[in-house]
């Protein structure tokens, strides 16, 4: 029997492809994070799942309900902790996207460079 084909994706639409890595990872980071002192097993997993899946996903109120939605049992007292972990987390995010893209920018050769400061 053949297997079905998957259907191709070649714009990048369906964003669900990182996601379950992104809250394995949160998970997993989460109950590594439990023995830290001060942090309950939830808001570890809660604040790290969050923080995982906004640096993958770059959407920061998406990232907040699936925290809190895994999250669930735990309580409304994990919000916080999870609001301000993905706030953190996009904006190192976004600054490292930044830093990154001027560091490319600055190692661009110098004949690309004076191409795109003159315009033709």
């Amino acid at each position: 029997m053949a297997r079905p084909e998957l259907p191709s994706d070649p714009e990048g639409l369906i964003r669900s492809r990182p996601t379950f890595p992104a809250i394995f990872l949160g998970v997993v980071a989460g109950l590594i994070a439990d023995h830290l002192p001060g942090y309950d097993q939830s808001q570890a997993v809660a604040a790290l799942v969050g923080a995982m899946c906004v640096a993958i996903l770059r959407l920061p109120l998406s990232s907040v309900m699936i925290a809190l939605l895994l999250s669930a049992q735990a309580g409304l007292a994990v919000a916080p902790i999870d609001i301000v972990a993905v706030v953190v987390s996009y904006l190192v995010t976004l600054a490292l996207a930044a830093y990154v893209e001027a560091r490319l920018v600055d190692e661009a050769p110098p004949e690309e460079a004076t191409a795109v400061a003159t315009p033709a």
